[in-house]
């Protein structure tokens, strides 16, 4: 079996299962076969409780930290808080995510590390926007838009960043899905220096998707169409080179800038989607 975390190693020993993405993925379809649902956001307090949720409730969690939920044991089985601060979409997720997490702790004490993390994404994007639904919506649509991940993101109650991510993850069309905004690079935070330029925060594309080198950090020229539509805060639709530091080529780029509140403070971003 390959190196895995402590816990991720005790579950797949448990379960016979050498892939721990296969696993999660299996017993997250399994949990909802319990519920089947047809339209609508998937009843994640309905599946919580088979895996002993037992209730869920809202805090300010650490301002500081990127944790949106947290798995409680309390009399033999647990109490998901959320962050009282975030989105109905990111909570509705935060809860999936904390759901899978209980997997593991069946098997092993924790605390999570970084494998069961990104575990508990894959199992979270899985029950809070099952492939099968997923895919039957995208059958009618030939591409993915701006307007078919709102859409997309309504009808299972998610924010629009995950549903993009879902959306181009399940593509079979090349599709590239960015966000960017104002940071310095690691080592100009590590030496406290330099201004913020427009990079990209976060990113993910389909598997047809011709550029496979990864974007994260890459610079965005200002005067660039998705610079713009960052420094206006609206929409810009055209096509041409996205001006993308060493990741030159001609797409149909949609970038949408936009504010929104993140735990009290205002932040900027833009979203682009990029379409060979």
């Amino acid at each position: 079996m390959a190196t895995h975390e402590p816990a991720v190693r005790a579950l797949c020993e448990h379960h016979q299962e050498p892939d721990p993405r296969a696993l999660i993925t299996r017993l997250c379809q399994e949990l909802l076969a319990h519920q089947p649902t047809e339209a609508g956001p998937t009843p994640l307090r309905v599946l919580g409780s088979v895996r002993g949720i037992r209730g869920v409730r809202h805090a300010v969690l650490a301002s500081g930290s990127e944790c949106s939920g947290l798995l409680v044991p309390q009399d033999g089985g647990y109490v998901v808080v959320l962050d009282e601060h975030d989105s109905p979409g990111r909570n509705h997720r935060s809860l999936g995510h904390e759901i899978v997490h209980s997997y593991f702790r069946e098997v092993h004490p924790g605390p999570p590390g970084a494998q069961e993390e990104r575990l508990c994404e894959i199992g979270a994007t899985e029950l809070t926007m099952p492939a099968d639904r997923v895919a039957a919506l995208m059958s009618g649509q030939p591409e993915v838009t701006f307007e078919f991940i709102a859409e997309v993101a309504s009808e299972f109650n998610v924010s629009k960043g995950a549903a993009a991510r879902r959306l181009v993850d399940l593509s079979q069309t090349p599709v590239c899905y960015i966000v960017a905004t104002l940071r310095r690079t690691k080592q100009e935070e590590e030496e406290d220096r330099g201004s913020p330029t427009l990079r990209v925060a976060s990113w993910a594309c389909s598997q047809s998707w011709p550029e496979r080198r990864p974007y994260l950090g890459l610079s965005i020229k200002p005067d660039s169409l998705i610079g713009q539509a960052f420094k206006a805060r609206d929409s810009r639709v055209g096509r041409g080179d996205p001006a993308i530091h060493h990741r030159c080529g001609t797409y149909r780029i949609e970038a949408a800038g936009y504010e929104f509140v993140w735990r009290g403070a205002p932040k900027w971003q833009v979203a682009v989607l990029l379409r060979a």
